[in-house]
Protein backbone atom coordinates (compact mmCIF):
# COMPACT_ATOMS: atom_id res chain seq x y z
CA UNK A 1 0.00 0.00 0.00
CA UNK A 2 1.47 3.42 -1.30
CA UNK A 3 2.02 6.00 1.71
CA UNK A 4 -1.07 8.11 2.38
CA UNK A 5 0.28 11.34 1.07
CA UNK A 6 1.07 10.01 -1.80
CA UNK A 7 -2.28 8.42 -2.22
CA UNK A 8 -3.54 11.59 -0.73
CA UNK A 9 -2.10 13.24 -4.22
CA UNK A 10 -3.14 11.13 -6.43
CA UNK A 11 -6.72 11.42 -4.72
CA UNK A 12 -6.26 15.31 -5.43
CA UNK A 13 -5.66 15.06 -8.83
CA UNK A 14 -8.61 12.69 -9.41
CA UNK A 15 -10.64 15.17 -7.78
CA UNK A 16 -9.35 18.50 -9.62
CA UNK A 17 -9.67 16.58 -13.24
CA UNK A 18 -13.22 15.49 -12.39
CA UNK A 19 -14.29 18.71 -11.46
CA UNK A 20 -12.87 20.36 -14.63
CA UNK A 21 -14.49 17.52 -16.62
CA UNK A 22 -17.40 17.95 -15.12
CA UNK A 23 -18.05 21.91 -14.60
CA UNK A 24 -15.72 23.16 -18.54
CA UNK A 25 -19.05 24.51 -19.79
CA UNK A 26 -20.05 26.56 -17.15
CA UNK A 27 -16.66 28.65 -16.70
CA UNK A 28 -14.31 30.76 -19.14
CA UNK A 29 -11.27 29.30 -20.40
CA UNK A 30 -9.01 31.33 -18.07
CA UNK A 31 -10.49 29.54 -14.97
CA UNK A 32 -9.93 26.20 -16.84
CA UNK A 33 -6.53 27.33 -17.55
CA UNK A 34 -5.46 27.93 -14.23
CA UNK A 35 -7.37 23.92 -12.82
CA UNK A 36 -5.24 22.53 -15.99
CA UNK A 37 -2.36 24.37 -14.04
CA UNK A 38 -3.00 23.23 -10.54
CA UNK A 39 -3.43 19.45 -11.84
CA UNK A 40 -0.06 19.56 -13.41
CA UNK A 41 1.23 21.05 -9.89
CA UNK A 42 0.33 18.22 -7.70
CA UNK A 43 1.32 15.75 -10.17
CA UNK A 44 4.39 17.25 -10.33
CA UNK A 45 4.64 17.37 -6.42
CA UNK A 46 3.60 13.81 -6.54
CA UNK A 47 6.19 12.66 -8.75
CA UNK A 48 9.17 15.13 -6.47
CA UNK A 49 8.15 12.72 -3.27
CA UNK A 50 8.42 9.60 -5.80
CA UNK A 51 11.42 10.59 -7.93
CA UNK A 52 13.54 12.51 -5.35
CA UNK A 53 15.00 9.70 -3.31
CA UNK A 54 16.68 8.43 -6.47
CA UNK A 55 18.10 11.32 -7.52
CA UNK A 56 21.44 11.46 -5.17
CA UNK A 57 22.25 8.59 -7.12
CA UNK A 58 20.83 9.11 -11.09
CA UNK A 59 22.81 12.42 -12.57
CA UNK A 60 19.34 11.70 -15.61
CA UNK A 61 16.88 11.45 -12.55
CA UNK A 62 18.26 14.29 -11.14
CA UNK A 63 18.54 16.75 -13.98
CA UNK A 64 14.91 15.88 -15.41
CA UNK A 65 13.83 16.90 -12.11
CA UNK A 66 15.64 20.34 -12.17
CA UNK A 67 14.13 20.67 -15.52
CA UNK A 68 10.92 19.51 -15.23
CA UNK A 69 10.86 21.83 -12.31
CA UNK A 70 11.95 24.72 -14.32
CA UNK A 71 9.45 24.48 -17.38
CA UNK A 72 6.75 24.32 -14.80
CA UNK A 73 7.58 27.07 -12.62
CA UNK A 74 7.89 28.88 -16.25
CA UNK A 75 4.29 27.60 -16.73
CA UNK A 76 3.15 28.85 -13.49
CA UNK A 77 4.50 32.44 -14.17
CA UNK A 78 3.03 32.54 -17.63
CA UNK A 79 -0.75 32.16 -16.05
CA UNK A 80 -0.38 34.88 -13.85
CA UNK A 81 0.31 37.17 -16.36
Amino acid sequence: MPPRDLTALIGAMVLLGLVVWGTAGRWSARVIGGLGLLIALVGCFYLYIVLAPASPTSALVATALFVGSAVLFRLLSTFEQ
